[in-house]
């Protein structure tokens, strides 16, 4: 994989000057927020460094990349003869960034491309990658999410990593608790997805691990009472995760809870944080016929094990309900959507079945019953 150059301080963003001369970059492409690029304070100072340089800005895309939207950045990207693309923002400034720099160079149909049909061989220039949420980890993966037709695909390629990321916990100052909570939640869930994951590795295990421990000690204050300590704790841990899951890949948490996004608006982290305790459940319940893993069940409920001390929960039936009981202390409301029959039927039925495969053990989704019997024994109804 290509290794990237990580720069991890306080207001790291005024490396970005010193990079364009290293490199002779005379003409800057910027993918950013739209409102979040104005508010970190990260467009003053890209103003102030590249005064005197050519530079280009695109942030006419929607939350979720759709391939109408690449298509659009590309023609901008295309016209400015760029010699590098900075994204700065959240997952989905980076991962627009990402799919402009591949699809602006290859030789057939992008959308042959952004569906898998056909692989990246190559990127047009280098990316510097700023993330301005701690959530997502896309700065830390070969992963770039693009919606082709309505429907949600993950291009992968080595080449999609950026070239260098810029960690400036500055940038996050400005962030309100709610987007803090959910950016927050999504790394804590890619980590521990990760170490959980059929796909996990010695090497993403550590990173998840790390990520973990950053999240917990830190969220609390990062959404009640944000430092720049617990600021900077949550991007190291958002970078991890990424780093993780681009080893092991996510799971079944992860599958469930894009329908809540697409069909309920509800922000990703907080509906990753849904599923999650759910999922818990269902792989606490694992048996030798149910597991996915080849390293067989004990290996499975001890890493739940692990997890769960993480929470200070000796019994694995406990976790869920001291799960949801950190997700309502920062924010996260577990009846923020209303998970009657018929929806839950739909959600089931929306699942990407790939991840399933790399969950610990088999979901049964056969029964909405059950999924909303566990949600009324959460809430004591």
């Amino acid at each position: 994989m290509n290794k990237t150059i990580i720069y991890n301080e306080e207001n790291s963003l005024l490396q970005l000057g010193d990079l364009a001369v290293k490199n002779n970059w005379e003409k800057l492409f910027f993918v950013t927020g739209k409102k979040s690029f104005e508010s970190t304070g990260a467009k003053k100072k890209i103003l102030d460094q590249f005064s005197m340089a050519q530079v280009t800005f695109f942030n006419d895309f929607e939350v979720n990349p759709k391939l109408n939207d690449v298509y659009k950045g590309i023609d901008i990207f295309s016209s400015s003869k760029a010699d590098v693309i900075v994204s700065i923002g959240g997952g989905t400034a980076i991962d627009m960034a990402k799919l402009i720099n591949s699809l602006s160079c290859v030789d057939g149909n992008p959308e042959d491309y952004a569906t898998g049909k056909v692989k990246i061989d190559r990127v047009a220039v280098p990316h510097v990658a700023v993330p301005t949420t701690s959530g997502s980890g896309s700065e830390a993966t070969h992963f770039a999410v693009v919606y082709v037709n309505g429907s949600k695909y993950s291009m992968a390629c080595d080449l999609l990593l950026p070239s260098y990321v810029i960690l400036d916990p500055n940038l996050t100052l400005s962030l309100p608790p709610y987007i803090t909570a959910y950016t927050a939640m999504d790394a804590l869930c890619q980590a521990m997805e990760s170490f959980w994951s059929v796909g996990s590795t010695e090497e993403s295990s550590e990173y998840s691990l790390k990520a973990i421990q950053l999240v917990l000690e830190n969220i609390k204050n990062a959404v009640n009472s944000p430092d720049i300590n617990s600021r900077k704790a949550l991007q190291e841990a958002a970078n991890l995760g990424g780093k993780s899951i681009n080893l092991s890949k996510t799971t079944a948490a992860h599958a469930l809870s894009y329908f809540l996004t697409s069909k309920f608006g509800l922000p990703h982290g907080h509906a990753v944080g849904l599923m999650f305790g759910w999922v818990f459940e269902q792989n606490s319940q694992v048996e030798d016929s149910t597991c996915n893993d080849p390293r067989g069940k004990s290996f499975v409920i001890s890493r739940l094990e692990e997890l769960a001390e993480f929470f200070n929960v000796e019994k694995l039936e406990d976790f869920p309900g001291v799960f949801y009981g950190l997700m309502e202390d920062i924010g996260l409301k577990i009846d923020a959507v209303t998970l009657d029959f018929k929806t839950v039927e739909n959600l089931f039925k929306s699942v990407n079945i790939e991840r399933l495969g790399n969950n610990p053990a088999k979901i049964d989704l056969s029964s909405a019953d059950g999924f909303i019997d566990f949600f009324k024994q959460i809430k004591g109804i």
